[in-house]
């Protein structure tokens, strides 16, 4: 997505292109950033699991599924909210895209 932004294939007389391409990188990184911070949220989740087998009684079991629905809810919401940025993406720049002359 990152090198298609950055690519000159778009027609440079479109209006308002490069702040709309502006504003589709700052989401892109924006979307990068908190996808790094749910692969670490995944990672605590899973080490915490390990320690889920240690556990003896039910309020242990019931928080780690209460964490899980947290973590599983996140990672749906941030699936969905960059197939939304990626579907804006390819709809616009579709569009604009120079011709190729045979």
């Amino acid at each position: 997505m990152k090198k298609l932004l950055e690519s000159y294939v778009f027609e440079p007389n479109t209006p308002n292109l490069f702040e709309r391409l502006q504003d589709y990188k700052a989401h892109l990184a924006s979307a990068n950033v908190a996808w790094a911070a749910l692969k670490l949220a995944v990672k605590k989740h899973e080490n915490d699991l390990g320690g889920m087998l240690e556990c003896k009684d039910d309020t242990c079991d019931l928080t780690f599924y209460e964490q899980h629905k947290l973590v599983k809810k996140q990672v749906l919401h941030s699936f969905e909210t960059f197939k939304l940025l990626k579907s804006e993406i390819f709809n616009y720049a579709g569009g604009i895209l120079k011709n190729r002359k045979p």
